[in-house]
């Protein structure tokens, strides 16, 4: 019975911190969303190739100007094969990622997925896009 009453002093205590921070740093409010589609549009370099992508489905967070968000992010990947058994040039592509917006301009560090092949192991491919924010 007590541990249960401490747990409640503490988290009333967390509660009344938090609620005495934001009056303290009004000023500096922080907010984090969720979004179904936000929009931007992002043109990037991955994996010997680019990639143009949406902003998809994301959780934001935003402190005064800056917005930081992580989600899922579709794409097209535009890569020449060199293998003599060739894929197409622009291939569909779902990466996950964080996205980085202030004002208009976006900074996006996509991961995308490189499958397991017969021969190469599959791996992740780290990237880097700018674009603007709509």
């Amino acid at each position: 019975m007590m541990t249960k009453i401490v747990q409640y002093a503490k988290l009333v205590f967390f509660m009344v911190a938090l609620l005495m921070t934001q009056r303290v740093c009004g000023q500096y409010t922080m907010t984090v969303k969720t979004s179904p589609i936000s929009g931007g549009l992002v043109i990037g370099y991955v994996d010997q190739g680019a990639f143009v992508n949406v902003l998809g489905p994301n959780v934001k967070y935003k402190m005064r100007t800056v917005e930081c968000s992580v989600g899922l992010l579709p794409s097209l990947k535009l890569k020449k094969d060199q293998n003599p058994i060739k894929n197409s040039f622009v291939t569909p592509s779902l990466g996950v990622g964080l996205t980085f917006k202030r004002k208009r301009m976006i900074l996006q560090l996509p991961l995308y997925y490189k499958s397991k092949t017969a021969t190469v192991n599959g791996r992740w491919d780290l990237g880097f896009g700018l674009g603007y924010s709509f």
